[in-house]
């Protein structure tokens, strides 16, 4: 039960969401959460702004020390160190207990007692020589039962590395954790968790496994064949742009076709227009100037007559003078529509 608070407690408090790993230096976010130093440095680059990976949350930070200038979590760096704490208090009575553990083989207590891949197969030192010529396989490792032997030779190995290379029944697989257990040595660990055999987990699984892939390929089948429709449409719709697009441009070019042919008819008509009307301007400008020469004329000698002449004179053309001027008067200049 202590096993799983702990186990509990280390993945929901003091894992990085980022590494999937135990933090290191964990750092605050304005956003109240926690990170790795690390990992938020290799996240923001030179950027002045950071995204929370957890919430999305867009911070911006002016620290002259970028990332190192957030303010660190002590609480989960304190708690950390406690979980390690205390798991090792733990630990420690399993090792003393091993060191004085029963040869399977003889029967022996001896503080040089070994056993074989995290199991409780003990054997003493002298029977380790005889069980490596008889049952120990090139897969199989030996460790000491004496925390500070074990940690000199250098043995100390995964759990999950040690029991998958059992070969051997006495391997289960532990569905809770998704690990290989061994019946002898780590089952006590998993008491509370759902085992079964390799192969019958492994059967179960293959035939799961199966099953999904019928149908993830139907699903990718269904997708191939709605990428194909797609780009059949795609195809389609391109024609017909193009296919538009040419009427378009057939269209323009007979509406500019009889736009010029309009504006070129338009163009000779008014040039008739305008030769007609020159000439009757000109017939017209004629008539004016002849009638203006004719009154001026007119003018012009009746004021000689008067200005110049002697009475003489001007008693002997006073009536003729006077009839052309009434004449003159007469007169008016011509309009034109």
């Amino acid at each position: 039960m202590a096993d799983k608070l702990v186990s509990d407690i280390t993945r929901e408090f003091l894992v990085c969401q980022i590494c999937l790993d135990d933090y290191r230096q964990p750092k605050v976010l304005p956003c109240l959460h926690t990170f790795c130093r690390r990992c938020l440095e290799r996240m923001v680059g030179n950027k002045t702004k950071i995204c929370c990976p957890t919430c999305r949350q867009i911070s911006t930070y002016q620290y002259e020390n970028g990332i190192a200038g957030l303010k660190d979590n002590f609480f989960v760096g304190k708690l950390h160190d406690m979980v390690r704490n205390a798991t090792h208090r733990e630990e420690a009575p399993e090792r003393r207990s091993a060191s004085r553990a029963v040869c399977r083989s003889c029967g022996d207590m001896s503080s040089t007692t070994r056993y074989r891949d995290n199991c409780d197969d003990f054997l003493c030192q002298n029977c380790v020589g005889s069980d490596l010529r008889t049952r120990a396989s090139p897969r199989r490792k030996m460790f000491s039962s004496t925390p500070t032997e074990s940690k000199a030779e250098g043995t100390q190995e995964t759990e999950r590395t040690s029991h998958s290379l059992h070969a051997d029944p006495d391997v289960l697989y532990c569905k809770s954790c998704h690990d290989f257990i061994c019946r002898k040595g780590s089952l006590s660990k998993h008491r509370a968790r759902l085992h079964s055999q390799v192969r019958e987990t492994a059967e179960r699984e293959t035939s799961e496994v199966r099953a999904l892939l019928v149908e993830t390929e139907k699903v990718a089948a269904l997708h191939e064949k709605r990428l194909q429709e797609l780009n059949t449409r795609r195809e389609v719709w391109q024609q017909q742009c193009e296919e538009n697009i040419a009427k378009i441009e057939e269209q323009a070019r007979r509406a500019i076709q009889t736009i010029q042919m309009e504006r070129d008819e338009r163009i000779k008509q008014l040039k008739r227009v305008e030769t007609t009307k020159n000439r009757q301007l000109l017939e017209n400008i004629t008539a004016v100037a002849v009638s203006a020469a004719r009154v001026r004329g007119s003018c012009t000698y009746a004021r000689e007559v008067i200005e110049k002449g002697t009475p003489e004179e001007v008693l002997a053309v006073a009536q003729e003078v006077k009839e052309r001027l009434k004449q003159c008067s007469k007169l008016r200049a011509p309009s034109f529509s």
